[in-house]
C-alpha cells in the first residue's frame, strides 16, 4: 500500500496514494483500517487491532493464473513455461510469510492482547521479482527432469 520510495516508513503510508501496482488492493486495505479506527472512535472501544501480513504462502495455495507471485512463478516452471515471464523490470520487491508462522503469531498476539495496535507480519526480507524468478528457476532446473534444462527469464513491461 506504499507509494514507491527508497525507504518506506510506517507513518508515511497515509501521505501518498497507493502505487499503481497495488492501487485497488491498497485502497481496500486503507479503507478497512479506517473502518476499524472509526468503529473504535464511535463506540469508544479499543479491543481492535490491525494485522498487516506480507504475501502469505503455504499448503493449499492457489497454483493457477489467479495466484500470487510465488505460486504463480512455481506453476510457470512446473508447466514448462520457457521463457519464464516476469512483468515489469523485475525490481519490484515482495516480502513473504509462511501460513503456519502467520497463524502462530496471530494466536500469540490474541493471547497477549493489550489494546489497539497495528502490526506488520512478514519475514522482513525483501525479494525482487527477478530474484524470486531466479530462485524458482534454479530449483525447477534441479528437480524437474526436462530435455531442455535451461530456463530463460524474460522481462515484459
Amino acid at each position: 500500500v506504499y507509494a514507491p520510495s527508497e525507504i518506506s516508513h510506517e507513518d508515511d503510508v497515509w501521505k501518498t496514494f497507493p502505487s499503481e501496482n497495488d492501487w485497488f488492493a491498497g485502497w481496500a486495505k486503507r479503507i478497512g483500517e479506517m473502518n476499524v479506527e472509526a468503529y473504535m472512535e464511535e463506540y469508544r472501544w479499543n479491543k481492535c487491532s490491525i494485522v498487516r501480513p506480507a504475501n502469505i504462502y503455504g499448503p493449499n495455495d492457489k497454483y493457477d493464473s489467479r495466484s500470487h507471485v510465488l505460486p504463480a512463478t512455481i506453476m510457470k516452471v512446473v508447466n514448462g513455461d520457457n521463457p519464464l515471464v516476469v512483468w515489469g523490470n523485475g525490481e519490484d520487491v515482495r516480502d513473504f510469510i509462511y501460513i503456519d508462522d502467520l497463524c502462530k503469531i496471530i494466536i500469540k498476539f490474541l493471547k497477549d492482547f493489550r489494546g489497539y495496535k497495528i502490526i506488520n507480519l512478514g519475514s522482513y526480507e525483501s525479494n525482487s521479482l527477478i530474484d524470486i524468478a531466479n530462485k524458482v528457476k534454479i530449483v525447477g532446473e534441479k528437480y524437474l527432469k526436462r530435455k531442455k534444462k535451461s530456463i530463460l527469464i524474460s522481462l515484459i513491461k
